[in-house]
């Protein structure tokens, strides 16, 4: 499967790795012979730079391309998960990777399953690098969409900037999600505990609960607090795609947190 960079320059598609293989099989028995017909699971894997920051940090994108050659499976669909929007929130970049670790040491979590998962691990590597909630230029990525709730904050640490996707890193994954068109959307964050939860935007209310079912977190209709520009506000509301707001405990160890939400983002990918 290709794929195609809508736009030049920071949409650059440099193809770093590439592995494909049979990795899961599915049995099936003949209705004529009684033969069983073994039909692999097939999962296809590349990681290529999706942009860069202000400050030209590479921006990653892991692609997992998942399903047999069957055309009775069906139709492929894509899933977007990102994380290290915030600098701050350093439990978030570990959890992803944890996913990606997993997706390529063990496929078959997916057995049954077709369809593409896109992985931003560090979608603000420059606040990341400062261990700071902006970016470079001192902007929330996260409220630097272009939401119809948009509106100009004061300086400071939720500023959303001049102006909605005055950024780069908030740019690309606008772009992303236009160029992509994923069916759901998981933005990992985290947050003092107590605080915590399972955040939904547009239709995902039972999404929400199939991922608080696995990982015991709390349903959040909302997050108490106004977040104009946000991602959710954006592609949740505005665009109508289930998306998801996975609020860590930000003092829990990412080893911990991903043990706990393992199986909660499996079941995101899974979803039907």
């Amino acid at each position: 499967m290709r794929f195609k960079p809508s736009f030049a320059g920071l949409m650059t598609c440099v193809m770093l790795m590439t592995s494909t293989g049979c990795v899961v099989s599915n049995s099936r028995s003949s209705s004529t012979t009684g033969e069983v017909k073994v039909e692999p699971l097939r999962m296809s894997n590349r990681v290529f730079i999706e942009g860069t920051s202000v400050e030209d940090r590479s921006i990653l994108c892991e692609e997992f391309v998942v399903g047999s050659d069957s055309t009775a499976m069906p139709p492929m669909r894509t899933v977007l998960i990102f994380a290290g929007i915030h600098g701050n929130e350093t439990t978030t970049t570990p959890v992803a990777d944890r996913l990606i670790e997993l997706l390529k040491a063990e496929p078959g979590v997916l057995e049954g399953w077709r369809g593409r998962v896109l992985v931003i691990s560090l979608a603000n590597p420059d606040g990341m690098t400062r261990k700071r909630r902006t970016n470079a230029r001192g902007v929330d990525l996260n409220r630097n969409f272009p939401a119809t709730n948009w509106k100009q904050t004061p300086r400071g640490l939720f500023w959303n900037g001049p102006g909605p996707l005055s950024e780069p890193e908030s740019k690309l994954l606008h772009d992303l999600v236009l160029r992509e068109k994923p069916v759901r959307i998981l933005s990992i964050h985290s947050i003092s505990r107590g605080r915590h939860g399972v955040n939904f935007d547009g239709p995902a209310k039972a999404l929400a609960g199939a991922m608080a079912q696995e990982n015991g977190y709390k349903v959040l209709q909302t997050m108490g607090y106004a977040t104009p520009g946000s991602f959710g506000s954006w592609a949740g509301i505005d665009l109508s795609i289930p998306t998801i707001t996975l609020e860590l405990i930000a003092s829990e160890p990412a080893e911990a947190a991903w043990k706990t939400n393992r199986n909660a983002i499996v079941r995101f990918i899974r979803f039907e």
